[in-house]
C-alpha cells in the first residue's frame, strides 16, 4: 500500500485464488470500496482527504477480505518536502 495525498496505490498478493474486497471508511460516514485481483495493482481515490498533521493526526482504517479471511490496518496521508527556505538557502 502506497498512500499519496488523495489516493492509495494498492497491490494485493495472496496465496488464495479470488478477489480481495478493500473497504476504507471515510470520516464523513461513507466508505470507499474496491475489489482487487491477486497480484494486481489498483488505485483507490480518497474523496476530500484529510491529511495527517501533528495538530490533527487523521488516520484511515481499512479492511481487506477474501472469503472469510479479514485483515485490518490503518494509514495516514502526509507529505514531506525539502528545499530552499524562505531566504533561498537550505535549512
Amino acid at each position: 500500500m502506497t498512500p499519496t495525498l488523495d489516493s492509495i496505490e494498492l497491490t494485493v498478493f495472496t496465496n488464495q485464488p479470488g478477489v480481495v474486497k478493500v473497504t476504507i471508511p471515510i470520516p464523513d460516514g461513507s466508505a470507499v470500496t474496491a475489489t482487487v485481483s491477486s497480484s494486481t495493482a489498483t488505485t483507490i481515490a480518497i474523496p476530500k482527504p484529510q491529511l495527517w498533521t501533528t495538530d490533527s493526526p487523521t488516520l484511515y482504517n481499512f479492511t481487506m477480505a477474501i472469503d472469510d479471511d479479514v485483515a485490518t490496518g490503518y494509514f495516514g496521508l502526509r507529505t514531506f518536502t525539502y528545499g530552499l527556505g524562505v531566504l533561498g538557502v537550505l535549512p
